[in-house]
């Protein structure tokens, strides 16, 4: 719609619970205020260290006025049908934009989201040739954070040890896990962060292409995990009688051998959480069959086993979007086959993450088994 037209039509209002929220919090985005049955669409857009994402999804207002993203009905746009947090998961690289990851670098600060209504419907494509004269009807901001600002930062370099160091809120001591990527390389902290806010004393250990690390992961000596894993485990913060491990890619199969290695894990009983993309373009997902295969038969209990059909490689928090392929730098240059399809990958995002903290909580040493909800 031109601006003159626009400016005739009431404006709106758009109400998001909450306003101010983490980012595995689930958002309900309301809009009011519209004309009986008047058809809008909606566009999310986020912009982080130059990427910039989009989702949009077109709605039918009922008999008031409203629009509520929770209970209407997609008509079209980048997902279909009833989802509260589907212009969140189903957030695409915009234009120009193909084959990058929404990686976000500095926790301290937000994932800023500008939420825009337009009158009538457009496709995806349409609302990025028009962009530059379609005119919202109202918009508003949504910041998402991993990190809660009650949670403290501390910068690691302790002999061989490189990372971040994350400290919920409170005196202590708390359950500690260490918290590790894969073949990216560098220190990722938004997991890690993410975990502290949830009530974890976490570690982000970064083990090949960071500072004086070394620069491929296959000159990475096992020592090294052994190491964290004894200073994780006699940190001051961390509640006594053993610590967790959290891996994706190679981070995962580190996590597993620091646990199946480690002669405290084993006098510990320690337990396992393995998670599985079935339609993992990166790895073969069939591996891990033939690894749950090998445990004997009075062993298994201690594995939780779980396979999420529709899948793939980079499994994230919650209402993440799916990054099915991406450029990658280290360590094999290119263009990298993640899997996953945008419905099956957000479902498996949102079910594993609670899995992930309620195994966290029953098996790493905790105050209380309650639920810690979030610090905002």
């Amino acid at each position: 719609m031109h601006s003159d037209a626009a400016s005739l039509l009431a404006i709106p209002h758009i109400s998001v619970t909450p306003e101010n929220a983490l980012i595995d919090d689930k958002l309900y985005i309301r809009v009011s205020g519209l004309q009986k049955y008047q058809n809008v669409t909606l566009l999310n857009k986020v912009a982080d260290n130059g990427i910039r994402f989009a989702s949009s999804g077109c709605f039918r207002a009922n008999n008031e006025g409203i629009v509520d993203v929770s209970q209407d009905e997609c008509l079209q746009g980048t997902y279909k049908g009833k989802d509260a947090m589907g212009l969140f998961w189903s957030l695409k690289p915009e234009p120009g934009y193909e084959n990058k990851r929404l990686l976000k670098d500095d926790v301290s600060t937000p994932l800023v989201f500008h939420v825009l209504v337009y009158d009538g419907m457009y496709s995806w494509e349409e609302l990025h040739k028009k962009s530059s004269t379609l005119e919202p009807l109202n918009s508003t901001e949504i910041n998402r954070w991993y990190k809660s600002p009650d949670v403290k930062r501390i910068d690691i370099h302790e002999g061989n040890l490189r990372g971040a160091l994350f400290i919920p809120k409170g005196t202590g001591p708390f359950p500690a896990i260490i918290d590790m990527f894969g073949g990216i390389g560098g220190l990722v902290e938004t997991r890690a962060a993410l975990f502290a806010s949830r009530g974890f004393l976490t570690l982000a250990l970064a083990y090949f292409n960071y500072k004086d690390l070394p620069v491929n992961f296959y000159d990475v000596h096992y020592p090294y995990f052994l190491e964290a894993a004894s200073w994780m485990y006699n940190h001051p913060l961390a509640l006594p009688g053993g610590i967790g491990t959290v891996g994706v890619s190679y981070g995962g199969v580190f996590s597993a051998s620091m646990a199946t290695f480690l002669k405290e894990a084993w006098e510990s009983d320690a337990k396992y959480l393995c998670l599985v993309g079935e339609d993992d373009q990166c790895l073969d997902s069939s591996y891990m069959d033939y690894w749950y295969s090998k445990w004997p038969s009075d062993q298994r209990h201690k594995v939780e086993y779980i396979k999420y059909p529709d899948t793939g490689h980079l499994v994230e928090p919650p209402y993440s979007p799916l990054h099915r392929t991406t450029t990658i730098r280290t360590p094999f240059k290119g263009l990298c086959f993640w899997g996953g399809t945008p419905e099956g990958h957000a479902h498996a995002q949102e079910d594993s993450w609670r899995r992930i903290l309620d195994f966290l909580h029953t098996n790493v040493p905790v105050k209380s088994k309650q639920t810690i909800k979030s610090q905002l």
